[in-house]
Parts: structure tokens; sequence; C-alpha cells
């Protein structure tokens, strides 16, 4: 498959000719041999917006848990649980008096 391209590679390889014309040759096979360097679209960047406070993190997170305690299955859940008769805390039944 001989084309202009392969014989201005001919001449630009063969070091038997004038350097001028050999020059010439190559810059008629760059085209050919590097591809066209284009300028790629500028990225669009965005600001991030301002974090939220840790204070309103919490509040707007305790309304959430809130609201959803008022519905189902978790408003079937009693409010207050009630604590164990006589638990001390250390893991027995036992009231922790020595009487």
């Amino acid at each position: 498959m001989d084309g202009a391209d392969t014989t201005l590679q001919e001449i630009h390889r063969n070091r038997d000719l004038p350097t001028a014309i050999r020059a010439k040759a190559a810059i008629g096979c760059l085209p050919h041999e590097t591809p066209r360097l284009n300028p790629v679209s500028q990225l669009e960047l965005a600001a991030e917006p301002e974090p939220m406070a840790l204070a309103e993190v919490v509040r707007l997170q305790r309304a959430r848990a809130d609201k959803m305690m008022l519905e189902p299955p978790f408003s079937d859940l009693p409010k207050v649980f009630p604590l164990r008769g006589n638990d001390n805390g250390n893991g027995s039944d036992d009231s922790g008096s020595n009487d």
C-alpha cells in the first residue's frame, strides 16, 4: 500500500538525500505519524457548599429521629422504659444491703 505518506516516510528516512529535502518530507509526515493535539474543554469546577455547623447537624438528626419515633413500628414502643426492681448495677439480683 504505497501512498503519499509512505513515500514521504521513505524520503525523510533516507540519509543519502540532502537534509533540506528530508526535513520537508518529515514535516509532511507529521500529521500522519503524530496525532494532533487539540485543546481539551475546561473542567467546570464548582465550590462545595459551606459545611453545616455540628450543632445544626445534631439538631436536624434529633428532629428526624423524633419524627421517626411517631411512626409505626416505633410508635408502639413505650416512651419510658421501666427499671427493674432491685438492680444495683452489679449484675446480681441482690439489693446489696448486708442487714
